[in-house]
């Protein structure tokens, strides 16, 4: 009676992807990644991308044949996956730059400082020595005031 349904009908059947495309596909998406190492890192990081993918598909059917409950991997959460990862990538590593831009910055200020201080000592040291010197010329004056202040106490006693 209802023909049509049956002739429309389309299943889609999709077999695990095998290693190899998803390094292909992990590949596509990582090359853009600027990775601020050694080349031989990021290659690493895209044949892991893959086996972790596959690993996690094969945990989900081992986690089937025991519990009975189907997790469905799909190609567009591998995709997923691959997008998150390069985006929290690139946000982790502008943090860090940030921060350590923000280290150097107060390195350089801690330097400048630090020069600031040996001029500073080197100034103390000169105000010292001049301190010193003014201390001997006060002394020097005092006892002179204090030699014109007897005479002047012993003249005003012979007058009195």
């Amino acid at each position: 009676k209802f023909p049509g349904i049956f002739a429309g009908c389309t299943i889609d059947w999709y077999l695990p992807w095998p290693k190899e495309a998803l390094i292909a596909v992990s590949n596509h998406y990582l090359s853009k990644l600027t990775i601020d190492n050694k080349s031989n890192i990021k290659e690493e990081l895209i044949v892991y991308m893959g086996i972790v993918h596959k690993t996690i598909n094969d945990i989900c059917n081992e986690y089937y044949t025991k519990n009975k409950r189907k997790i469905y991997i799909t190609p567009k959460s591998f995709i997923s996956f691959l997008s998150d990862y390069s985006t929290m990538y690139m946000t982790k590593f502008n943090e860090i730059n940030t921060k350590a831009s923000r280290v150097e910055i107060g390195l350089e200020k801690l330097k400048l400082g630090s020069i600031d201080v040996e001029k500073m000592k080197i100034v103390l040291a000169n105000e010292e020595v001049k301190l010193k010197e003014s201390e001997i010329a006060n002394d020097n004056m005092l006892k002179k005031l204090e030699i014109s202040s007897m005479e002047a106490k012993k003249e005003a006693d012979s007058v009195s």
